[in-house]
């Protein structure tokens, strides 16, 4: 029998999700200091969007 390519992995741990989730807001956070992105995104949508992804962060470390 061939393996599917589709094969799920496991979810990673919460303390993993947590680190790699503060890692990409960081990284958010400097793309938002680029006086060119803000030119091309509503601010408040980017806030809207950073708030729903520090709420997610939040759950995770309340899972630790």
């Amino acid at each position: 029998q061939q393996e599917s390519s589709l094969t799920t992995k496991p979810p990673l741990p919460f303390a993993e999700q947590v680190k790699q989730l503060i890692s990409s807001i960081d990284f958010l956070e400097k793309i938002w200091e680029d006086d060119e992105v803000q030119k091309h995104i509503d601010e408040k949508v980017w806030s809207d969007f950073l708030e729903s992804i520090y709420k997610h962060l939040e759950y995770l470390e309340d899972q630790l």
